[in-house]
């Protein structure tokens, strides 16, 4: 079933991403995951972003370098933009992602950038909150630690 959800997400996120707008007319989704890479992953790595965000702009180079530095077999990592501001916008990305409900949840409704989420796929429950004030070497160990746990 797990398979079935996720591979409909892809389809959903496949299909928004061909009617991409541009940053200032619609919240997006970049660095989309592959349906394998989520239909395997025990832990999403999903970067709460905007380009006005000051954390976000220390926190998404380093989240950058660790994902291309590192294999990591059971994560898959995903960005969702709340640049526009667009609350409605910003929680149908998440939920085409398959993570709404724990992004919704840990974010109590709102939204609030600069923060990487780890998120438990089985539980859908957010394990660990990745700031901008850690060293991609942390980084690293916690989302390790994080995949371990899951």
């Amino acid at each position: 079933m797990k398979k079935i959800l996720l591979t409909l997400s892809i389809a959903a996120l496949t299909i928004a991403g061909g009617c991409q707008k541009s940053a200032q007319e619609t919240t997006e989704v970049r660095a989309i995951p592959t349906a394998e890479q989520m239909a395997n992953a025990k832990l999403g790595a999903v970067l709460i972003y905007a380009d006005w965000c000051g954390s976000c702009k220390v926190l998404d180079p380093k989240v950058e370098a660790v994902k291309t530095g590192q294999n990591f077999d059971d994560t898959f990592f995903l960005t969702l933009d709340y640049t526009d501001k667009n609350i409605e916008d910003f929680y149908e990305a998440a939920k085409a992602a398959g993570v709404s409900d724990p992004v919704r949840t840990f974010l109590d409704g709102k939204v609030k950038t600069g923060q990487l989420l780890l998120i438990d796929m089985d539980d859908q429950k957010v394990v660990e909150v990745v700031k901008k004030d850690m060293s991609e070497a942390d980084i690293i160990k916690t989302i390790h630690q994080a995949e371990s746990d899951a």
